[in-house]
């Protein structure tokens, strides 16, 4: 993959609430449930459409966590 585009893999020190995975401008978003591993939780993605408040928010969750997270890869 990293042949082909730039790849870049952050860490960041929060709780651990929600994943979100970013390529380009598509997100893909799960959570973090106290009762089952992040892994079993079921993936969305929202629709990058210019009234989604949704997609909004959670780009502006990625961007905010992006500023504060240590980049390892």
């Amino acid at each position: 993959m990293a042949v082909h585009r730039a790849v870049e893999v952050h860490r960041y020190s929060g709780l651990p609430v929600w994943r979100i995975i970013r390529l380009d401008a598509t997100l893909y978003v799960a959570n973090f449930a106290g009762t089952w591993k992040g892994h079993e939780s079921a993936t969305y993605k929202p629709a990058a459409t210019p009234r989604s408040s949704l997609y909004q928010g959670f780009r502006r969750l990625f961007d905010s966590m992006l500023k504060d997270a240590q980049r390892v890869i």
